[in-house]
């Protein structure tokens, strides 16, 4: 906004905040890099000295609160404390060009810069530097700290500036409006002028201002402006203002061209909800703001969680223009739609409890690797508020238990033995957690094992299974073990106790209907005397007999509680269970239909997986005309795995293992009906098996009646999977008329051995359609999806992966996702990314795939911070004493406006070998502006990571990233590992790269195991001796 000064006029400041001075240089230096106008770059001109005032914390969040007092311009109420307008954060005044000078700028200081030695320390005196009389920045701007009423500037003479305001994000507000606004605040709070000040406020001319953005904040996207239509609105570009007609200045998204942006949305922000339309001011000025500013946020939903235009852009490569006709194509396309509120699930435990609810939903469908009926959900339990001794007031005991494993020549293999000690009984409810230790010989450390775990009980008695590492049993062996017992004070850990290991006494687990005596459930601290009830028993609990001596004991399935799979699992259920990848990551037990692998020789099933491949699904779904719900889980559904709060403590109440965090996303409503169309297609078997079982159209669920969610299921595999093989390679000599009529696909399929009904019905086109295009290219859509928000990406990214690696994709369209942020990282100079990383991946993992990761994993997190510098910060959380977590889920959230979750990997093999679901989520309503879900899911993950409450987060990116690194720079604090991604040794080759981190797209050949057969007979030994069925 030009502002005229007249000759002797001061700048006073409105608030108290930092005054700090910085010239528009470029590259610009920080303070005016994060200052963004509607056309998304910063408005500076260049050269020009800028005065920036930036409001301190406790002003900036008291004005936000009070701005609750305008009523909003859509005319809707707004959520109560949620303020209406965009909160105001900084000012900036662009000086005249006059002013690049040291003598120019001096006489508009106030106190004035004191006579020092040179003109170099009277710049540096106000934060700037100065070269042959010209002002430069200095390494850091000045913060002076101005209060109310002092003065800024002063201007002797008069002056022609341009007055700026942006909000908390850095984008730009008309500062007219924020005049108008301070206005009417003083109208309602009679307090808000500081006492003894003199009550100026600024007169303004009369305007309603909207600017149009995307989601983010960034300027919308043209294909989605192609489709906008106004009403009582004038002006072009970005900005636009109300017109002068009685009537709303409306904003809809119904002209041009369908495909250009077929699910559009808008919103008034920061408070409305995306819908249809949007209506502003339909009375003229609200609250008798004459002067206003609102942004309203536009975009195409399915463009924003696919990443797939429909209409490819004006000189795109065949390829490009290959995948948007895909997506063009009703046949073909991936499916984005409507869901109830609610979709992202942060924790193990949520998706679990949503996957045992959609197994009690109705006949569903289930497809995971591995699972067990002992898999659910637990709740957390409620500790004691006593906090816990310094030191352990009774002995630690070890016993060998029945059941427990056996000597075999000399060494003891996984043997559980009973740890037991007691406590003072008013801690009744504490955690212990116990964990052994062992050497590492490769390594030559000493490590700790996952151990277990026991809740101590009303007499203050606390018991442990624990499983031990191998090991022998000899005289004096004393072993080390680790304690912690937990309340909701905090805890505290009892280093190296040292105990001998028992001799085990060998045995089974006993039946639960022949003990007589007491049970005892170690994670709960409950002893049943008389039987264990049906339905008594959380998920993965460990029963104890105690006999002498005492005994595991087996858990009958109808003893798990009405939160286990035991509890939900009916005949009408499908399930399908593909056997892991590797032999190490095998378990569960044999429930439905099984894929069991054969080694490195391709299976028979039709879609099932090649060697090596994962499969990494786990998900559910019902749909019939009544129920539609569904769930996608990036967890391990075993009664063992849980994910209970907080890491740093060793999840408190769930069963002892390795432990993990896992995510989740839950569908309801429209949205199921993509993944319902996957896991019809997963169990299918044959094409004419798939066809006949599509003949029946899917049910249309109701839409939600209130503002909600949009999702799309996406989909990760290697081509050439998921159909018969001899399809793959008719594709690929004589192509798949795709753009083709229902008859020119059938008269395909049936001239190559497939039967098929007579006429192909939209839902049975849709069917084999996407099976075969999925075969002939594979699906990278995780990928897709991922690489345009990377590419789009504003403030800031956070993700947490058990992998990645800058690894690209090859084949007919190249990708490399990790370059994709590298780029934006390298343009975007106020970009942030915080990355969550595990150390290792999950127990079982081979050792060469273990080095692969790791070896891509320095690579890629080397070439981030080559860019990025201190935007970038990465941790690891700990899960008690020298243990680090696991992850089996992959996270990304971009801007608080997109966000994804699943078990897709970073790394090559996840984003386009193995086979995968993942989540990508827009909510309709709103907080500051963001999608609901979204900022509360991002918020969820990193307080969960980091084991702090949400409310001690830093919202702002860079002060989140600042923290991170501060509190990596200091080892951590207990809550992070101290310890980076090891550099592993040997260091892979470039074939155990290719080999071990498979690219999955479309070679020249149509066999996807062209690369496989071709290895040396040495390297097909090495991978065959990983892999399940090898013998």
């Amino acid at each position: 906004m030009p502002v005229t000064i007249p000759a002797g006029t001061d700048w006073l400041a409105p608030a108290t905040g930092l005054l700090s001075l910085a010239v528009a240089t470029g590259p610009l230096p920080p303070i005016l890099a994060a200052l963004r106008g509607p056309a998304g770059t910063p408005p500076f001109t260049t050269g020009r000295v800028v005065a920036v005032l930036r409001l301190l914390p406790e002003v900036e969040q008291r004005l936000t609160a009070l701005l609750t007092d305008l009523p909003a311009a859509d005319g809707s109420t707004a959520a109560p404390g949620s303020p209406t307008r965009a909160p105001v954060r900084t000012f900036a005044l662009q000086l005249p060009a006059t002013v690049t000078t040291l003598a120019a700028l001096k006489p508009l200081i106030d106190p004035p810069i004191p006579v020092l030695s040179s003109p170099g320390e009277e710049a540096a005196h106000v934060g700037l530097s100065v070269t042959g009389g010209v002002l430069g920045n200095a390494g850091d701007p000045m913060t002076d700290l101005k209060r109310h009423t002092q003065k800024l500037l002063v201007f002797p003479s008069g002056a022609t500036a341009t007055l700026y305001a942006f909000d908390d994000r850095g984008r730009s507000i008309d500062a007219g409006a924020v005049a108008a606004w301070w206005t009417r605040l003083t109208t309602t709070f009679s307090n808000l002028f500081a006492p003894g000040a003199a009550t100026r406020v600024a007169t303004t001319t009369a305007q309603l201002t909207v600017q149009l953005t995307g989601p983010a904040d960034a300027p919308a996207d043209e294909a989605v402006l192609s489709r906008l239509t106004t009403a009582n609105v004038t002006g072009t570009g970005p900005v636009r203002v109300r017109g002068t007609e009685s009537a709303a200045a409306t904003f809809t998204l119904t002209g041009g061209s369908a495909d250009a942006a077929p699910l559009p949305l808008l919103a008034a922000l920061p408070g409305g909800t995306y819908g249809q339309s949007v209506g502003l001011w339909p009375d003229g000025p609200v609250g008798g703001v004459t002067r206003d500013f609102v942004r309203v946020a536009l975009l195409d939903v399915e463009r924003h969680l696919t990443g797939q235009p429909r209409i490819a852009p004006a000189g795109a490569e065949e390829e490009a223009q290959r995948r948007a006709a895909a997506q063009k194509r009703a046949s073909t396309r991936t499916l984005v739609d409507r869901a109830e509120p609610g979709v992202l699930l942060a924790t193990a435990e949520a998706a679990m409890a949503e996957l045992v609810a959609v197994l009690g939903a109705g006949a569903a469908t289930l497809v995971a690797p591995v699972l067990d009926r002992a898999a659910g959900a637990l709740t957390a339990p409620a500790l004691p508020t006593g906090p816990a001794p310094a030191t352990l007031p009774n002995p630690v005991t070890m016993t060998a238990l029945t059941g427990g494993g056996s000597d075999e020549g000399g060494t003891v293999a996984g043997q559980r033995v009973l740890v037991q000690t007691s406590v003072d009984p008013a801690l009744a409810g504490a955690w212990l957690r116990v964990w052994p230790q062992y050497l590492d010989m490769v390594e030559g450390v000493h490590r700790r094992s996952a151990g277990g775990g026991g809740l101590v009980d009303a007499s203050g008695v606390v018991r442990a299974v624990v499983r031990l590492p191998d090991g022998v049993v000899a005289p004096d062996n004393r072993m080390g073990l680790d304690l912690m017992l937990v309340t909701s004070a905090g805890a505290v850990r009892y280093p190296e106790v040292r105990l001998e290991r028992p001799a085990p006494v060998g045995g089974t687990p006993l039946d639960l209907a022949a003990v007589t005596g007491p049970v005892v459930a170690c994670e709960t601290g409950q002893t049943f005397t008389g039987g264990v009830p049906a339905g008594a028993l959380p998920s993965g609990v460990t029963l104890v007999a105690l006999t002498t001596p005492p005994a595991l004991v087996a858990v009958p399935a109808a003893q798990w509680n009405g939160a286990t799979v035991s509890s939900a699992l009916t005949g009408g259920d499908v399930v399908q269970l593909t056997e892991p990848a590797w032999k190490g990551w095998r378990g569960g037990e044999a429930i439905g239909t099984r894929i069991l692998r054969t080694g490195l020789t391709r299976l028979v099933q039709v879609g099932a997986p090649l060697p090596t491949q994962a499969r990494d699904e786990v998900a559910a779904a019902v749909l019939t005309s009544a129920t539609a719900t569904g769930v996608v889980a990036a967890v391990r559904p075993l009664g063992a795995h849980h994910e209970l709060p907080a890491h740093q403590t060793g999840h408190p109440g769930a069963p002892a293992d390795d432990e993990r965090h896992g995510t989740g996303a839950r569908l309801r409503g429209p949205a199921v009906t993509g993944l319902f169309e996957i896991l019809r297609e997963r169990v299918a078997g044959t094409t004419a098996t798939l066809a006949s079982a599509a003949e029946a159209a899917l049910p249309v669920p109701a839409a939600p009646t209130s503002p909600g969610a949009w999702a799309a299921t996406l989909r990760t595999v290697g081509f050439g999977v998921e159909a018969e093989p001899a399809l793959t390679e008719a594709m690929h000599v004589a192509g798949f008329p795709f753009d083709g009529t229902a008859d020119d696909v059938h008269t395909w399929l049936t001239s190559r051995g497939v039967p098929l009904p007579a006429a192909l019905s939209a839902s049975v086109l849709r069917a084999v359609s996407r099976r075969l295009f999925g075969a002939h290219t594979g699906y990278r859509e995780t990928a897709t999806a991922l690489a345009a928000a990377f590419a789009g990406a504003q403030d800031f990214v956070y993700l947490e992966s058990p992998a990645l690696d800058a690894s690209g994709m090859g084949g007919p369209a190249p990708l490399n996702l990790w370059q994709t942020l590298v780029d934006r990282v390298s343009a975007n100079p106020v970009l942030r990314v915080l990355v969550c990383l595990p150390l290792r991946l999950p127990p079982g993992t081979p050792a060469k795939l273990q080095r692969v990761r790791d070896h891509g994993v320095r690579q890629a997190l080397d070439a981030l911070r080559a860019v990025a510098g201190d935007r970038l910060a990465v941790f690891t959380p700990a899960t008690g004493p020298g243990r680090a977590l696991h992850l089996e889920a992959t996270s990304v959230v971009v801007d608080d406006a997109f966000a994804l979750t699943g078990g897709t990997h970073l790394w090559r093999r996840g984003l386009g070998f193995d086979s995968s679901l993942a989540v990508s989520v827009f909510d309709e309503r709103l907080i500051n502006g963001r999608p609901a879900d979204v900022v509360t899911f991002r918020r969820t993950l990193i307080s969960g990571r980091l084991g702090l409450p949400t409310s001690l987060l830093p919202e702002d990116p860079p002060e989140l990233v600042a923290a991170v690194r501060r509190l990596s720079a200091r080892g951590g604090g207990q809550r992070l590992a101290p310890d980076p991604v090891p550099a592993p040794d040997p260091v892979p080759t470039d074939l155990d790269v290719a080999v071990w981190n498979r690219d999955g797209s479309p070679t020249g050949s149509f066999d996807a195991l062209a690369w496989l057969t071709g290895l040396a007979a040495a390297v097909q030994a090495e991978l065959a001796a990983e892999v399940p069925g090898s013998g």
